[in-house]
This record gives structure tokens, sequence and C-alpha cells, in this order.
């Protein structure tokens, strides 16, 4: 054989073997060039190869011609991360791995502070089965400078800002710059490859200064409470106190107000022996200082024993020492002044660690507010509660708090026999004002008509205000529900009701049961609620000055039309407590309430509607692709098996071919 022949022998097999090569390059989008041995392809082509050979090259022409783009680009995808070590398969979204800071560093266990020689400790955990616990990790905002327990080459990568780690690591991480450090690790699915997607991450926040011993104004509080308490309070409350001054001997009783300071770090830890100050800047009162190391009593500091003032009058700053527990308190008493007091606390440093007012009143009323809080009040010999509230002032304007049950009184303004009794109680301290309740006399009550007294209420012989209430009939005479005669689609709707009595005044202001007046009405099921519905589990009907009002939401198509039918049960809606009974008139009981509104399509509305359905089309065609893009990247792996297969095969074929040329040379 000649040495020509020879040559085409030999590049036919290395022709193989450049086919795997080229094969596996398109694979990965690489461009590989044609050397000279493929100069032999066609006569190799013509001999037995187009027979023994031709299954090599038809599926590498299948695989890589009749695949679409988006498979072409999955097939790249996923040689380039089975390059890089990482697996195509998703991270399990139930990674038991864990990140946490090492006991000890950063700065009081939380966080770090930045510094050219500071660092973090970072524990990371692997978990997961036996190939999970291997972990790559990242790190943004600061770099890896070691970690324990592995060997030198696969530690930490050359730049510094990743790390392969076997088991449970503590890495030490350098802090520079402040900031966030982020951890990020990926966990192992086999002996040498990892999860594409991040399996945990956590963020430190690294300072700029220390946290630990330095005060901190988010982790510290100051509220003031009333009275006296060592109970530590959670929000400031609104303080009044009669100016009746303090003197030597007095009870702890007679205190104001308790400013309590609690002074922490950035950690949140206490901060002890510091010294605070609080300081009236302006107004009335005195101060004094309560032992906060008293886990017995803090509020006896006082020292002529529990309780008792001595030697404060006039003493309008006090410094106190935080104790173990890094908290101060200051207690506030009157001095006989009038006026809005305003205390300053700081630290030792000037800093204003919170400003807190109280009121201190005199308990002389100079002015009194009677207002109206129902109008309506039901013709009955029974009282109506909270119909009228009062507010007494001093000279000052500062409200006057300590009248007590009875201390105001009331009166009919005119002689009338219209009202009955009226009696005021004492303050209320949730809507701050004092509440009378009135009730029709025995002579009103006999009768079907309505009629207005004015009652005259007074806080001293020589302080006094008028209010006016009309007492009405209990009995529904009139109801109607009103709405809007048109919407558009999905705008709010409030509809109207108005109840007046028999003699068309409205009946008595009340908050009534849901079922008071109305049975559960027929309307469209699109409605997102049901106005005036009749269920018991709705909210009760306010009615003041005979109307209640109720809202719900147009439909977005059609008209809509709701129909209420009246109880139909006489006299059996109720209404709350200290209010009475108020009926329907038994003419009602049959009565059918419409209220329709026409639902408008304006152009606005309908680019808004076709906007939506447009977005929604676009929603599902990314659905679609991406599904197809999964479906993709399946095939494409699968494809990428298959071709591994067959180069096996096509070697087991070179080692035959070779062995045939070896005998040809013979």
């Amino acid at each position: 054989m000649s040495p020509k022949d020879n040559n085409k022998q030999v590049s036919a097999a290395v022709r193989i073997l450049q086919q795997k090569r080229d094969a596996s390059a398109r694979a990965t989008h690489l461009m590989v060039k044609n050397d000279s041995l493929i100069t032999y392809e066609k006569a190799f082509r013509n001999q037995a190869a187009v027979k023994k050979f031709f299954i090599a090259t038809f599926l590498e022409r299948k695989i890589m011609s009749t695949k679409t783009s988006v498979k072409r680009i999955a097939l790249v995808a996923a040689a380039a991360l089975a390059f890089a070590g990482f697996s195509a398969v998703p991270a399990s979204a139930n990674s038991t791995t864990t990140i946490t800071q090492a006991a000890g560093t950063g700065d009081g266990g939380v966080g770090g502070i930045a510094g050219p020689a500071n660092s973090l400790g970072v524990v990371i955990t692997p978990g997961g089965t036996a190939s999970g616990t291997k972990t790559y990790v990242t790190i943004t905002g600061g770099t890896i400078s070691s970690t324990n327990g592995d060997s030198v080459t696969a530690i930490v990568a050359a730049n510094g800002l990743s790390a392969t780690l076997t088991g449970t690591r503590t890495l030490t991480v350098q802090t520079p710059t402040a900031g966030s450090l982020v951890v990020n690790v990926y966990d192992a699915l086999t002996a040498s490859t990892y999860s594409g997607t991040v399996s945990v991450t956590k963020t430190f926040t690294i300072a700029a200064t220390g946290l630990a011993g330095v005060y901190s104004a988010a982790k510290s509080t100051v509220f003031i409470a009333a009275g006296e308490t060592s109970t530590a309070v959670a929000a400031d409350a609104v303080v009044s106190k009669a100016n009746t001054a303090a003197a030597s001997g007095d009870t702890q009783s007679t205190a104001a107000a308790t400013i309590q300071v609690f002074y922490n770090d950035g950690n949140g830890t206490a901060i002890t022996s510091e010294s605070i100050t609080a300081t009236i800047t302006s107004g009335p009162g005195v101060l004094n200082s309560v032992d906060s190391t008293s886990a017995a009593n803090p509020i006896d500091t006082r020292s002529s024993g529990v309780g008792v003032i001595t030697n404060v009058i006039n003493q309008y700053s006090k410094t106190v020492n935080t104790g173990n527990t890094g908290m101060a308190n200051f207690v506030v008493w009157p001095n006989g002044q009038t006026g809005v007091s305003t205390i300053v606390i700081k630290n030792a440093a000037g800093t204003v660690l919170g400003t807190k007012t109280l009121t201190f009143f005199s308990t002389t009323p100079a002015s009194i507010v009677a207002t109206v809080k129902k109008a309506y009040v039901v013709n009955s010999t029974s009282p109506t509660t909270k119909v009228i509230a009062v507010t007494v002032a001093d000279s000052s304007g500062n409200p006057i708090t300590t009248i007590t049950s009875g201390g105001i009184t009331g009166a009919n303004a005119t002689g009338s026999t219209v009202g009955g009794a009226v009696s005021c109680g004492g303050y209320d301290s949730t809507d701050k004002v004092y509440y009378c309740q009135v009730q029709a006399s025995a002579a009103q009550a006999a009768l079907t008509t309505d009629a207005t007294e004015a009652y005259k209420i007074s806080a001293s012989s020589t302080v006094s205000a008028t209010a006016s209430v009309m007492f009405v009939s209990a009995a529904v005479k009139t109801l109607t529900i009103t709405g809007p005669a048109s919407a558009n689609p999905g705008e709010k709707i409030t509809y109207t009701l108005t109840a007046k009595g028999a003699n068309g005044n409205p009946i008595p202001d009340a908050a009534y049961a849901g079922d008071a007046f109305t049975k559960a009405p027929s309307a469209s099921a699109s409605l997102v609620t049901t106005p005036f519905s009749g269920s018991a589990a709705n909210e009760s009907i306010t009615v003041t000055a005979g109307v209640a009002t109720a809202t719900t939401f147009a439909p977005f198509g059609g008209n809509m039309s709701i129909t209420w039918t009246v109880n139909g049960t006489a006299g059996s809606a109720s209404g709350t407590a200290g209010v009475g009974t108020v009926s329907i008139d038994k003419a009602l009981t049959a009565t059918s309430i419409v209220a329709e509104t026409e639902i408008t399509s304006d152009a606005t509305a309908s680019l808004a509607l076709d906007a939506a359905n447009a977005a929604t089309d676009a929603a599902n065609n990314a659905y679609d692709e991406a599904q197809n893009a999964t479906q993709a990247a399946s095939d494409a792996l699968a494809a990428v098996t298959a071709l591994a297969a067959q180069v096996n095969s096509l070697i087991a074929m070179v080692k035959k071919l070779t062995a045939a040329v070896a005998k040809l040379k013979k």
C-alpha cells in the first residue's frame, strides 16, 4: 500500500475524531476550523464509511440542524453550565443550609464595623444529603480572607470573593467599608456540580461606627405616663393634673406624671452609669428623680419614706444616673400654677433624648361648652345616654378633668314640662368629655306629638351652657332608600336610607341592628357588598337625623337594580342600649323599595379594560414562552446525553477501524 493510500486511511480515522470535536464545538456555539485532514472526506465517504458510519453524520446533523433556535440556545446554556460545574437542575426551595454570624465577631454579635483591619465571622452550615455537605459561597461587600479546616487548594478562590467549602465552615470576611455584606450559598447537587440558583442568602449590615456602648435613639425610649408608675410604658399618655401645689409630706398620689427613660446602645443593651437630666424649660411644675435600681419600689427615693415628698418645691431640673437596667425615671408634681409644662431630657453629652408635655389646670371652672350628640331622642321616660357632651375649662383655657359625677348639673332651661330628668356623669377619659343623659317627662311621653326641650347645663353657679333636643316618635312611618341614577363601571356607590316618624320628623338618633329596617335584598351577584342587607353578620346601621348611608361598587357590565323589602315584623327593630325601641309601621311591612343605577361605559373605562385585557394576554403569552423554553431546555439536555452515548459508540468504532487499518498495513 502506498503512503498516499495509507494517508487516506489514517485521515479517515482522524476525520471521525474530528467529527466528534466539531459536534461538541457546535453544541457550545464555538467555531472550529477545518484542517488538512478533512481534504479526504469525499474519498472516505465513497468507501465503506458511507454505510458503516452514515449514522454518526446523520445523528449529528439531525441534532444540530432540525432543532429550533430556542433549543439551540438551550443546548448552549446546558453545556456552559456543565463546563462551569453547575447543574441546570433548579435548587430545592426547601434548602436547610444556614448562614449565621459567628459568636463574638462583629460588634456585639450584631453586624460589623467598617475598618481596614476589621472582619466578620460568617458560619456556613450545609444541609441536605451527602452530596449537599459541600457548598459554593460568593461574597459581595467584603472579602473572604480565610476559612477553617479546608485544604489550601479548596479554600479561597484567587480573587478572594468565593470559595468551595466542605462541611460546616467559618469564613473570616474582611469588612473595610460600611454598607451591606451579602452572602450567597449554592448547594451541591453532586460531588462536582452545584445548584444553578442561590439556595440561601443573608445580608449583614456593616456600620460605619461601633454599636456597643454607643447611645442609639432607635433602641432607646422616653415616655410619659399619668401618675406614678414603676411599670415600663409603651406609649405617651395625655397628662392633665389639677394645679394643687405639692407640699412637704404629700403622698406620691399627688404626682402628675412619671417620665421613664430606657437608655440603650445600638445593640439594644442597657448603658449603665450615664447621667440623665430632665429640665422644665417652660410652664409650671417641680421635678424629682426615681431610683431605677430599687427592685422593691423604684418610686421610693423621697428621703423621708415611701411616697413622701421633701424639699422639692421650686426644683426645675434633676440629674440621675442610669442603674443596672439602663433606666432613669423622673416624676413631676404641680406647684400651684396653671399652664402647659415642657420637660426636655438630655444625656451627659447634651443630646436631647426626648421632649414631653403635660397640663396643669385650675379646678375653678371659667367656661363650659355643651354639644348635642343626639338631636332626636325617643319620646320615652326611659333615659337616652350620651345625648349631650360637656367640656369645662379654667381661665387659661386648660381642660378641667377632675369634676366627679353630679358635679355638672342640668335643668329645663324654660321651665317647660317637655323634658324630664337630666343627669351628667364623671369625666370620660376616652372621649375627653362629660356625658349627660336625658329623658322625656311623663306628660310628654303620654302624648303622640313631638316636642323640643332646651336644657341648661351648669358647672358652677356662674358657668352654664344651653343645649336643645327633640323628643320624637319611635315608629317608622316612611322609609326610602335612594342611590345615584348612573355610575361608571367599578365606581363606589353610596345609598342613602331616610327614616321618618309619625309626625314627619327623623326617628331617634341611634345605631340600629342590621335588620332593623329591611330584609336581605335581591341584587346582582357582582356586588362586593350589599348595603342595608339585613344580615345578622353585618355591621349596625347608624342613623343620625333620620339618615343612614351604605356603600357598594358598580359592576363592570350591565345595569344594577337592588330591591329591599321592609322588615315585616312590626315593633321588632330595636336600637342599642339606652335608645329604646323603634318599630316599623304596619302599613310598611309589605313595601318593596327599588333602587336602579345605570352603569355607563366611558372611553376611559373602555381603554382601561382594553389595557387590562392586553396585559392579561401578554402575561399568558409570556407563560407559554416560558413553558416552551423549559421544554426546549429539557429536550436539549436529553439531546446532549444522547450525543454523549453516540460519541462513545463512535470511539468504539474508531478502535475497530484502527485495528483494521493495522491489518491492512501488514
